[in-house]
């Protein structure tokens, strides 16, 4: 029996997300909370915001810039009305396991109250 000790492997820190700021997928993103117009999405006949009857109404909402941390880029609008739009880009790092509601809006009708970079 030996009497050497066994040298204990270093710990790697674990890696911790950057506290503050938007996030899609993990990744730090542009997004900014507003209003905007909800517009119609022919494209889905069973379109939650035609079911709800908003159409036409402004709403708040969160706009997220995709390109970067997203396949496609672009723009995304999520419903916000009861938080859960900021809270999925700010708390929850834009992760899976916080749900969302994509929303159409009118073409120019976002107006931004809070921007995060």
């Amino acid at each position: 029996m030996s009497n050497r000790r066994k040298v204990k492997p270093t710990r790697t820190p674990r890696r911790t997300r950057p506290p503050g700021g938007a996030f899609w997928n993990g990744l730090h993103t542009r997004a900014a909370r507003g209003t905007a117009v909800v517009a119609d999405s022919p494209e889905f006949p069973a379109y939650w915001a035609r079911t709800e009857g908003i159409l036409g109404q402004r709403i708040p909402v969160v706009r997220v810039e995709l390109g970067g941390v997203n396949a496609g880029g672009g723009t995304a609008y999520l419903d916000d009305r009861d938080g859960s739009g900021w809270r999925k880009v700010t708390v929850g790092h834009g992760g899976p396991a916080w749900p969302h509601r994509d929303v159409a809006i009118e073409p120019g009708s976002f107006t931004a109250i809070e921007v995060l970079s």
